[in-house]
């Protein structure tokens, strides 16, 4: 059998990316709405954000679908992003091993890069599959990731993961991470039931989601 060189191994695996990722752009189960919606107010919406440079998720266009649920959908959004008292780097946590075990790898691959800019390292998302056998994570950090564990059962987390994220956070900081964690399942769920590709760009997708060097503790979900 005559052996390929190294370029032509390289143009064939270059090919079926290509192949793949535009096999993907047309999966969606529904329409993934253009830059100039025909409803006023998303049309508005997607306006504004561009007009400012910024990028319109396929998640936004799957949801401008259903106008009248988009905008309550995005104050809620807001809300968990900017009243939480739960730093970043626990919520982002939290939400990529919420993703990871729910299969949301929409959701997936715009949190691992917002989770790396608020301070979780590669090796830590490495790490999370594994997470109780691993070292890298801190007393607060796996009391997270248990009870996060927990809500993706159909029983949800035990008494004594419940009794542990207890002694180390709030009341108001349990109802953080829950809503926070229930968020990311719903979301988990809808992207995959409706096949909803993943972003393009994902460094643009994250731009206005990341952390800054002065906001590690507050900012999107």
């Amino acid at each position: 059998m005559r052996k390929l060189s190294p370029w032509v191994l390289n143009a064939i695996l270059l090919t079926m990316v290509i192949g793949v990722s535009a096999q993907d752009k047309q999966s969606s189960r529904v329409p993934l709405i253009s830059d100039h919606p025909s409803d006023p107010e998303v049309a508005k919406t997607f306006e504004n954000a561009l007009s400012k440079g910024g990028y319109i998720l396929n998640l936004n266009r799957m949801m401008a679908n259903a106008p009248k649920l988009m905008a309550p959908a995005g104050a809620y959004a807001s809300a968990l992003r900017y009243t939480s008292d739960i730093p970043r780097s626990y919520r982002e946590l939290m939400i990529v091993r919420t993703l990871q075990v729910e299969g949301g790898d929409y959701e997936f691959a715009l949190h691992t890069t917002i989770a790396r800019s608020c301070g979780v390292t590669q090796a830590k998302i490495d790490a999370l599959p594994q997470w109780r056998k691993s070292s890298l994570f801190d007393e607060k950090e796996r009391a997270i990731l248990a009870y996060s564990d927990g809500m993706d059962t159909k029983e949800g987390p035990d008494d004594a993961t419940f009794h542990n994220l207890s002694s180390l956070f709030t009341s108001k900081e349990i109802v953080e991470l829950t809503l926070t964690g229930g968020w990311y399942i719903g979301h988990s769920h809808e992207s995959r039931a409706l096949r909803l590709p993943i972003d393009d760009d994902l460094v643009r997708a994250t731009r206005n989601s990341s952390c800054s060097a002065s906001d590690k503790n507050r900012g999107p979900s």
